[in-house]
């Protein structure tokens, strides 16, 4: 009866140990994501940035003339 007990126990703790390396593998992807995501809104905030700096400039006065 307890070879069984330790083989359940022993089973289950496998599984639990699978579960939790695949759930820090998956929080590591998506922290890639996230990085990625970042450096995606850097690049629209710069462009962005870029887009209403040529708006005013083509709004003046000076330049409609």
């Amino acid at each position: 009866m307890k070879k069984i007990v330790y083989f359940v126990a022993i089973i289950l703790f496998l599984f639990i140990i699978n579960n939790f390396f695949h759930s820090i593998y998956r929080l590591w992807q998506k922290q890639d994501l996230i990085t990625q995501a970042r450096t995606e809104l850097a690049q629209a905030r710069t462009e962005r940035k870029t887009l209403e700096q040529e708006l005013r400039t083509v709004q003046q006065v000076s330049y409609i003339e």
